[in-house]
């Protein structure tokens, strides 16, 4: 199966080079239209869109096993998922998504669903422990509720697990048919995504390592493609992830800043007032950190570099919601899910360049 959809999505995306040599008269050569940025990002999700889903869990596995993060593991083949596989390829031929000529695009397409071929399975088998049940509780509507508990821990087991497996409640659903995700029990066998497991609170590292221990590392902020990237020293890519910006015009901080600050197990200011306008009112709710917290399990504060830039309270962080990264909107700062949050904390430290750029 996963042979002709590779033959059906390369011949949906050659077709657009056929076309052009085909309209050249006689004895005009017409170059390959190349496939530059967002243009090439929307011929491959185009073209992915068809996988079945079961063909679609095995890139998205190996994308996001690759730090590449497609968002939430679901075996559905979206925007974010086009993004990951582009820069997958660009990876391979230490270039930039940008400048990929068509030639590179095939080949590096072939590679990616050839290695999604050769996964032996995009699942695997885990078993609810005691853990997993225990220390969840409701959470209440209300800011000034919320601010009075301990915690903002998660609200079921199944909420944990779908988390651990960087996917949502309705994928396990969809892969464990007759099992009640919504009441499972210490000892119950479930199918989930095999990607590598975010286990909360252990991943989330207790302090982040100063910028000499992450030399030549560069951030750069997509606001318009809501993606987050990770560059060496040479401008190659390491990794991406999805992001959640802003939608106002404000919100659009370009240049160039730099963190602060790292803070594991924040808590968080729920200040109208601040999310609203930017600048801190006098009522407020300090709520406690948790993996619901509104800015999920790891903080990173920034600051502009730029003297042009000016400064405002953002910052780089989790969330409690990660099924609506890039699918909503954050009040000004850049949030990322808590699987994703963890794994960017391994490139950034104290000090690290952020690019803040408008496209």
């Amino acid at each position: 199966m996963i042979r002709r959809t590779i033959l059906c999505i390369l011949a949906g995306i050659l077709s657009t080079t056929t076309g052009a040599i085909r309209g050249a008269s006689d004895g005009e050569t017409v170059s390959p239209v190349l496939p530059v940025g967002q243009a090439a990002s929307a011929r491959i999700t185009d073209a992915l869109c068809d996988l079945p889903s079961d063909d679609g869990l095995r890139l998205q596995v190996v994308l996001d096993l690759s730090l590449f993060a497609p968002g939430k593991v679901d075996g559905i083949p979206g925007k974010f998922t086009g993004e990951a596989a582009l820069r997958w390829i660009a990876r391979r031929f230490t270039t930039s998504p940008q400048v990929l000529t068509e030639a590179e695009l095939n080949v590096g397409l072939w590679a990616l669903l050839r290695e999604a071929r050769s996964l032996p399975s995009p699942t695997v088998t885990y078993t609810v422990t005691g853990e997993d049940t225990a220390s969840l509780g409701p959470l209440p509507d209300s800011p000034a509720a919320r601010a009075g508990l301990d915690s903002l821990p998660y609200t079921s087991s199944a909420e944990r697990l779908a988390e651990r497996f960087h996917t949502d409640l309705s994928t396990l659903t969809r892969l464990n048919p007759g099992v009640r995700i919504s009441t499972l029990a210490s000892g119950q066998t479930l199918v989930v995504p095999a990607v590598v497991p975010f286990h909360f609170p252990d991943d989330v590292p207790s302090s982040s390592a100063s910028v000499e221990d992450r030399e030549g590392i560069q951030i750069v902020i997509l606001h318009r493609s809501r993606l987050l990237e990770v560059l060496n020293s040479e401008d190659h890519l390491l990794a991406a992830f999805p992001i959640t910006v802003g939608n106002k015009s404000h919100h659009l901080r370009p240049g160039t800043w730099h963190i602060i600050s790292a803070v594991p197990h924040p808590e968080f200011r729920y200040d109208t007032a601040l999310l609203e306008t930017g600048v801190r009112g006098k009522e407020f709710h300090l709520l406690p950190p948790g993996p619901n917290s509104p800015v999920g399990v790891l903080w990173f504060g920034l600051a502009p570099s730029d003297p042009g830039v000016p400064d405002a309270a953002i910052g780089i962080h989790g969330t409690g919601s990660p099924a609506t990264i890039g699918r909503s909107s954050s009040s000004g700062c850049i949030r990322l899910a808590n699987w994703d949050i963890v794994r960017f904390a391994g490139f950034a430290g104290i000090g690290t360049t952020v690019r803040w750029e408008d496209r």
